[in-house]
């Protein structure tokens, strides 16, 4: 399933996708530029940079309104960063709205993070060599397709959000369906893959059930508060916030000491990976 589609006809061959993105994972044809899908990651750089729109994601609004509507019990995943997305309601707020949509039940996937945590501290206390965070799956989309030789550096466990899936259907049943959300583009990819594909039935993104309630016209900060369901996360809230990863897992860090290194932002874990493939990190 492609999670990113262009759309020939309003593309104007500008190269600006081309340029934008970071593992040449595009192409010019006669009339417009089309995605290398072996390639890609899934970052979405080239959708957020398109001066004509032309780049899409792959809407699943209407995937999601069929399995609503299918009668099977729907449970959704609130990606950690749900705060940052809507300003205008709280979150017990957001919980009314997706029961009043027909999710039979809202969770936090911060509590994901928190399953793989015990997994994490593990793996660093045993490892002998440098350990690259699997969490992101763009990272390892990208160290699959273009650092094969950083594959075995990759920590052996599966992300929050495939914890989270597998979890919940440890707990409701095999055949419950578990839509995720969240603003990670890479995720839609990553439910495709054949080591994890049934884990997550669905991705959507923020601006996705966003379009969803305005077509029902639910505003939902007009809604009496729910509360979530199962198990109520704590560090795994932190989660998204910058080096939050190491307050969760449980890393201890300090700027004098060379064995952890972060990055954020696509330029700078390019250059680390890079690096690491390269040997100038050991």
């Amino acid at each position: 399933m492609k999670s990113i589609l262009t759309l020939k006809d309003k593309c104007r061959k500008c190269y600006t996708c081309v340029r934008n993105c970071p593992v040449k994972a595009i192409k010019g044809e006669t009339s417009h530029t089309e995605i290398i899908y072996e390639r890609c990651i899934g970052c979405g750089k080239c959708v957020n940079n398109c001066p004509q729109k032309a780049k899409i994601f792959n809407d699943k609004v209407a995937t999601m309104e069929r399995l609503l509507a299918s009668g099977q019990l729907v449970v959704a995943v609130l990606g950690a960063d749900f705060p940052a997305f809507f300003h205008n309601a709280s979150p017990g707020q957001l919980v009314a709205g997706l029961k009043q949509m027909g999710f039979a039940e809202v969770h936090e996937g911060a509590y994901g993070v928190e399953l793989v945590a015990i997994e994490y501290a593990s793996a660093i206390e045993v490892g002998t060599k440098p350990l690259i965070s699997s969490h992101c799956p763009a990272i390892v989309d990208l160290i699959e397709r273009h650092y094969p030789k950083l594959i075995n550096n990759l920590i052996e466990v599966v992300s929050p959000m495939v914890a989270m899936g597998r979890f919940l259907k440890g707990v409701l049943g095999a055949e419950v369906k578990v839509a995720y959300i969240s603003s990670c583009n890479g995720a839609k990819m990553e439910i495709e893959s054949e080591e994890i594909r049934g884990a997550i039935d669905i991705v959507l993104s923020w601006r996705e059930l966003s379009s969803m309630f305005k077509s029902r016209s639910l505003d939902i900060s007009t809604l009496s508060e729910g509360a979530f369901d199962g198990i109520q996360p704590y560090l795994g809230r932190l989660f998204p916030i910058t080096e939050g990863s190491f307050r969760v897992l449980p890393i201890v860090t300090d700027l004098l000491d060379g064995k952890i290194v972060t990055a954020t932002g696509e330029v700078n874990v390019m250059e680390i990976i890079s690096d690491l493939a390269q040997g100038r990190i050991t």
